[in-house]
């Protein structure tokens, strides 16, 4: 880990869906899935296996010139992975996905963080802030999507 500022924190997010649904929908990644946060970027992958998916974001336009943190997942089925990036910053994300019952699931989410500065210090509590933000979004989708799947049986 590079040196820096270490902050962590973590969070859970339940889910109407059983846990296989939850462990497959969540590591499907795909190119567009920032839209579902209300973003324009996308994701570029550089390698996808069973194992590990690899991909840089894209921020889009030729205004653009910081440089893209590369992310990688290695996934452990049927209920974990694992995120590190690498790039403008350092982060390592723990995922675990249990039952809840036959049609509900939780995944646990845990990040740790390398920030520049010590100033940054609170930055854990707005980083889980929006973490929670964007997995109760993601939420929605995936519940939808299992319902979709679920009428179509």
């Amino acid at each position: 880990m590079k040196p820096g500022y270490v902050v962590s924190y973590r969070f859970s997010q339940k889910f109407n869906a059983p846990k296989d649904f939850v462990y497959s929908w969540c590591t499907d990644y795909r190119e567009d899935d920032p839209k579902m946060l209300g973003s324009k970027f996308r994701r570029r992958f550089i390698e996808r296996t069973s194992e590990r998916v690899v991909w840089w974001v894209d921020e889009g336009g030729e205004k653009v010139r910081r440089p893209q943190p590369v992310r990688v997942v290695w996934l452990s089925p049927p209920d974990r992975w694992h995120l590190e990036t690498c790039g403008d910053g350092f982060e390592i994300g723990d995922y675990r996905v249990t039952s809840l019952g036959s049609e509900k699931a939780k995944l646990d989410v845990e990040f740790t963080v390398v920030l520049d500065s010590k100033r940054l210090a609170g930055a854990s509590k707005l980083m889980r802030a929006n973490g929670r933000n964007h997995w109760k979004a993601y939420a929605k989708f995936l519940e939808r999507d299992y319902k979709a799947l679920a009428r179509a049986s």
